[in-house]
């Protein structure tokens, strides 16, 4: 029956879902399953498609199928990313690639879905952070966590530290999501500007990496900022604005996760602190590292914190790390296969996956819907539902 009916679509609606992607006609037309001829016609004059083939064009556009709906583009809609963004350069001249134009994208389409199906996520009260506050805030939403340090120690591998850290911060009302983006320039991004909140980490980081990412930006969720953060926050192409909101985000993080109190009793953080700096080894930083659960470059940060270096050596230091990782990066070119349904949970996060399903069993929206909005074969969607519950 859906697919007899047919809906008129507005040309200018067509073109700005492809140009607000970045997307040739070539490319905007093999995702949508459509002849390309036919799609430069759409874009020209109005055009009638079957619903199942209207949810198919939405999906590759990251916009909800309603969107197609309107008779023309509303106003402020080409501005799908923060406008808070704006603060992190020195001018409007925003440097960013389309991977990660896509990846907001397909963020902001996740906050529209949520939007659509009308059953806004309660978000937990939260402090406000600020310069002047972050131990105090650390401490208080390290306990609105419920993660105890005790607790956090046992996670036996990285990977299950990230994803009991991610569940923890889903469970007060923000989704957090998934996306592989150019590992050399991109961290992280959070989108703040309306609800739902949404926390977009990089899954090309390892998971230590990504465990921090997600607490840095939690604190631009607690100073009601989005970011879009890069892997060098003190750019010069970075404004001082910026770059102080980044220092307190970054302050933040490294004290949920490494809270003070408790690295002053660390034996062998009192033994480093008596040393030389060119002294310390990586082994010695990495096994403080693995009795919080971080990586050693949120110690080495921690130690700058404290002032027990200073700028120049954590500097350094990174460097030397830097270069060790492109090269251990070179040797492992092995693809790793992952079970779709694991890479869907993943990509999604657990939030967006149960609201979703939770629609599809209130009959409220298809298997395909399911399918395209989890970015799934529907013939998967039983193996995801399998996993999550």
């Amino acid at each position: 029956m859906a697919g007899k009916i047919k809906v008129l679509v507005e040309p200018g609606i067509m073109k700005f879902a492809r140009e607000s992607m970045r997307l040739s006609l070539k490319e905007a037309a093999r995702r949508c399953g459509l002849k390309e001829e036919l799609l430069s016609k759409a874009e020209m004059t109005a055009a009638a498609f079957s619903i199942p083939k209207l949810e198919k064009i939405a999906n590759a556009y990251r916009r909800p199928s309603v969107f197609f709906l309107l008779k023309k583009v509303p106003d402020g809609a080409a501005k799908f990313l923060p406008g808070d963004y704006r603060l992190a350069y020195e001018s409007d001249q925003m440097d960013i690639s389309d991977e990660i134009l896509t990846s907001v994208r397909r963020a902001r389409y996740v906050q529209e879905v949520i939007a659509e199906f009308n059953e806004p996520r309660q978000q937990q009260r939260l402090p406000a952070l600020a310069a002047s506050n972050v131990e105090s805030v650390s401490s208080q939403i390290r306990e609105v966590l419920g993660v105890t340090l005790i607790t956090q120690s046992k996670w036996g591998t990285p990977n299950e530290a990230f994803r009991s850290w991610k569940q923890c911060v889903e469970k007060i009302g923000i989704y957090v999501l998934q996306e592989s983006m150019p590992s050399d320039t991109i961290r992280a991004f959070s989108l703040v500007d309306k609800a739902p909140y949404i926390i977009v980490v990089n899954s090309s980081e390892h998971e230590y990496g990504r465990i921090f990412s997600l607490f840095h930006e939690l604190g631009h969720v607690l100073m009601r900022n989005s970011g879009v953060c890069t892997l060098d926050p003190n750019s010069l192409h970075h404004s001082v604005a910026y770059k102080k909101i980044e220092t307190v985000c970054n302050a933040f993080a490294a004290n949920l996760l490494v809270p003070t109190a408790d690295f002053k009793k660390n034996s062998i953080a009192i033994q480093l602190a008596k040393k030389d700096f060119k002294e310390w080894s990586d082994d010695e930083l990495r096994r403080i590292g693995n009795g919080f659960r971080v990586s050693k470059e949120v110690i080495l940060r921690k130690f700058l914190t404290l002032g027990v270096i200073d700028d120049l050596e954590y500097k350094e230091r990174r460097k030397e790390w830097a270069e060790e990782d492109k090269k251990i990066k070179k040797k492992s070119d092995k693809p790793i296969i992952i079970p779709p349904e694991r890479l869907c949970i993943s990509h999604n996060g657990q939030s967006f996956v149960s609201l979703v399903l939770k629609n599809y069993h209130a009959q409220k929206i298809t298997l395909n819907r399911v399918g395209e909005y989890l970015e799934i074969s529907p013939r998967f969607v039983s193996r995801v539902e399998a996993s999550i519950s």
